[in-house]
């Protein structure tokens, strides 16, 4: 079994000090970089700054008390006052190899506890209802992300990008600022070079190390997801693309690995994302949304081209799998994705770039009655478009000679509708298929075949253990993309887990399904909240309203509904299980559960007919598919809020 790396707590070299002074200043010392970051209340009253001082500065103010942290996320501000955002205690998942030093290794951590300080302490002691929901809704998110951080690796960027640059450390001039999810956190630190220091990025997504074995020689096989911070959000809420070409829930996932005993470094990069039109489901309790896809409008189409001008010019040739249903519910989105495919081709040749290159697979046809062995088929659909005979389908680099082997220069694209279950199982497959090209290519496996990738023999599987580290490092990718977009864990994540589709991975399903429906309806929107106020969508000092955005300005029935529903049942079951008088038949206790009942079935039927007033809305950042509309009485008194489809939509959205 593979030697995997322990998990263990930040040691005490490089956990930074939090100190804070008798003047109320608060100093952030780093005593690898001689240097300490204070912040001032003054300051910030004053100027809004912040200032750096060496270490040996002398005259500082006693120091009232010590925190130690692991990392410094950045500043946030509030209505109120400015906050300092820190990863308190992490976890190292591993030590992933420096491709341009065989003796070098980078320790990568993961958040596993947070610590906002207020810089303003007297502020903090009278705090409002609504500042300190601004804190809860931040601390949750933190809470409920998957944050890494590596002190000496930059994680933003992809290994071949790092090649590149010449240089695996991060600094300001190269983060990629789409996939370091603190950005925003620390634009205050970005407006000087003094500050550059202290800024660490930090990815939301996966890594995992694996130091083990394949047929007795040592390897190690990494993982590394990075979701990109632009558009992002959840399930519902963030669909599509926006109006600059960012899709919903798009990822990079790099599958890494080094040969000791060859030296060689080698990396597989594939991406994810929702489909590039403009599309949304709108959630009204019932188990699908209702589904709008704007494929009547050029600007729907023209974030999709510019989505692939964006792609192009960053990986190269696309080839875009499509594993949306072809009927039913999901076929609009098949066939605006069509469209734009279309409508692309028609484009001067200059528009792009690089090729792109559209492949769609039935995937629920394909796989159905546990017939998931069928995926390969998408395989032969790829070799007919020629991917398999590229050679540049991954990045591979020679550390002894110091040279590159090999770059990537082509990127396959994989969507469903929410881009995470059947695109894990995709992505899972691509990633063992090119990881039997790699070590065919440096181990010299056997590779007999008639020219069809049908027959194209995946000889690493056969080392079992090996495999078996394989799957489980997909399968857990899965799920961390998933609880990040959708709340719950992948969906079958069985057959990525084990090769094969199970009844219990089915019943596991049917489990994570029923949770998704209720987090999308009525938790989400202060998940999306959550998001939009650590990447700066939302600033609450900016928001000029009088009314706090927390305040529920539905309609009072509406309003009350809920109550009315639960209280009825609590009374129904109570008087069913604590009759009066001993007897359900007495009358009295006919009479309340009748009563009851009757109030129940009203209550569901409002709910029904009404059922996206109920649902949990985003309440900082308005969605384009989601019109308030401010309804009033006869005498033009204010009644409340109502939520209706945009009309753009509700008039042009019929079974598109």
């Amino acid at each position: 079994m593979a030697d995997r790396v322990s998990q263990t707590i930040n040691n005490n070299g490089d956990l930074l000090k939090v100190q804070f002074l008798e003047d109320n200043t608060i100093h952030i010392v780093d005593s690898k970089a001689n240097k300490i970051l204070a912040v001032s209340t003054e300051k910030y009253q004053k100027s809004n700054d912040l200032s750096v001082l060496l270490l040996n500065s002398k005259f500082l103010p006693p120091v009232k008390k010590t925190l130690e942290v692991s990392v410094f996320l950045g500043i946030i501000k509030f209505k109120l006052n400015k906050y300092l955002v820190f990863g308190k205690h992490s976890l190292k998942v591993g030590s992933l190899k420096d491709q341009f030093d065989s003796n070098t290794y980078h320790d990568i951590h993961k958040i596993i506890d947070y610590e906002i300080v207020p810089v303003d302490q007297i502020i903090n002691q009278n705090i409002t209802n609504e500042e300190r929901t601004y804190l809860d809704i931040l601390r949750e998110n933190l809470l409920n992300s998957s944050l890494y951080f590596s002190n000496t690796l930059d994680l933003t960027n992809t290994q071949q990008t790092l090649n590149k640059l010449g240089s695996v450390h991060s600094s300001v001039e190269t983060i990629n600022p789409k996939f370091q999810w603190n950005h925003y956190l620390t634009k205050d630190l970005l407006e000087l070079p003094d500050y550059h220091s202290f800024i660490t990025p930090v990815i939301y997504g996966y890594v995992k190390v694996l130091f083990t074995t394949f047929q007795h020689e040592k390897v190690q096989l990494s993982l590394i997801t990075r979701r990109s911070n632009k558009n992002a959000g959840t399930r519902y809420f963030r669909r599509g693309a926006d109006e600059e070409g960012n899709v919903a829930n798009f990822n990079e996932t790099e599958q890494i690995l080094y040969l000791p005993e060859k030296n060689k470094f080698l990396s597989f990069l594939q991406i994810r994302g929702s489909v590039p039109l403009q599309w949304c489901e709108v959630n009204n309790l019932k188990y699908k949304p209702q589904l709008y896809v704007n494929n009547f409008e050029e600007k729907s189409f023209d974030r999709g081209v510019q989505h692939f001008k964006q792609l192009t010019d960053l990986y190269g040739d696309n080839f875009l799998i499509n594993l949306v249903n072809h009927k039913g519910y999901e076929l609009p989105v098949k066939s605006g994705y069509e469209q734009l495919y279309e409508k692309m081709q028609a484009l001067p040749k200059n528009t792009f770039s690089a090729d792109i290159k559209y492949i769609y697979f039935d995937f629920h046809k394909e796989c159905s009655k546990m017939r998931w062995h069928n995926v390969n088929n998408l395989l032969k659909t790829l070799q007919d478009l020629g991917y398999h005979e590229k050679e540049n389908t991954y990045f591979q680099y020679d550390i002894k000679a110091q040279k590159v082997d090999q770059l990537q220069k082509n990127i396959v694209r994989s969507n469903c509708m929410d881009c995470l279950d059947r695109t894990n199982v995709v992505q899972s497959v691509l990633a063992g298929w090119q990881l039997q090209k790699q070590l065919t290519s440096l181990l010299g496996l056997p590779l007999s075949h008639d020219g069809n990738i049908l027959n194209f023999p995946m000889t690493w599987k056969e080392d079992k253990e090996f495999l078996y580290d394989f799957q489980n490092l997909w399968a857990d990718n899965a799920d961390f993309v998933s609880l990040a977009y959708s709340g719950t864990g992948a969906l079958k994540t069985d057959f990525t887990r084990t090769g094969k589709r199970t009844k219990q991975g089915a019943l596991q399903d049917l489990k994570n399904s029923i949770s998704r429906y209720l987090k999308n309806n009525y938790k989400d929107g202060q998940r999306q909240d959550g998001y939009d106020l650590i990447l700066g969508n939302f600033k609450p000092y900016d928001y000029n309203s009088s009314l706090s955005p927390f305040e529920d300005r539905r309609p009072f029935v509406v309003q009350v509904i809920p109550s009315v529903l639960y209280i009825s049942a609590l009374v129904l079951v109570t008087t069913f299980l604590k009759p009066f008088n001993g007897s359900i038949n007495n009358l009295k206790n006919k009479s309340i559960m009748s009563a009851s009942v009757l109030s129940i079935l009203l209550c569901l039927r409002y709910c029904v007919k009404n059922g996206m007033q109920f649902v949990n809305w985003p309440k900082f950042v308005s969605l384009e598919n989601l019109q308030l509309e401010n309804r009033v009485t006869k005498d033009n008194q204010f009644k409340g809020i109502w939520y209706k489809v945009a009309s753009k939509y509700s008039k042009t959205g019929k079974d598109l």
